[in-house]
């Protein structure tokens, strides 16, 4: 058990290895939740820093949407973002790279979306592990077409124009049947 735990112990899930070699690839995320209307875009950062010793290969970082509803729809992440992958040149040890993000809000609901940073395998029989950034929780509540504060304005304005309308027609007329016009 205690060789069982210590195995458990040294693996890590922000580590990238490429075929025995270290490449310690790790992925950052400069926003953990936000709560936005449908229609409404994010925009954050992140930054692939690689932690080996070595030069990192190519890293391609894909966006990933996930809805947390149990009954809900499936996400197109295509349609909530312009821009799904990205790639970042070879790291040299200790280096970083920023990469932005946009994000539109399509629908309602909690989603969760993450980013997976995947070093380029060095041939055909290789192979890379993955490494998951943090999720940013991003709530999206319903887009309302009507603006109350402007409804108020217009009910109390409205009739008080009209009342007015009417008092200078009827004054008007006043003055010309006293004058001897015709009504």
């Amino acid at each position: 058990m205690i060789a069982a735990f210590l195995m458990l112990a040294s693996v890590s899930p922000v580590r990238a290895f490429q075929g025995g070699t270290e490449s310690q690839i790790q992925i950052s995320i400069n926003m953990d939740a936000k709560t936005v209307k449908a229609s409404d875009s994010i925009l954050f950062d992140t930054v692939v820093t690689n932690n080996g010793a070595e030069a990192s290969p190519t890293v391609f970082v894909a966006m990933n949407i996930i809805n947390l509803q149990k009954a809900g729809e499936p996400i197109d992440p295509e349609d909530w973002s312009p821009q799904r992958t990205q790639s970042i040149e070879p790291l040299a040890p200790g280096e970083s790279a920023t990469l932005s993000w946009r994000v539109n809000a399509i629908l309602e609901g909690d989603v969760m979306i993450y980013m997976v940073a995947i070093p380029q395998p060095g041939g055909g029989d290789v192979t890379t592990h993955p490494v998951a950034s943090p999720g940013i929780h991003l709530t999206v509540t319903p887009f309302t077409k009507l603006n109350p504060r402007g409804v108020l304005p217009i009910a109390i304005g409205g009739p008080i124009l009209l009342l007015v309308i009417i008092y200078f027609v009827n004054r008007r007329r006043n003055q010309n049947v006293d004058m001897g016009g015709s009504s």
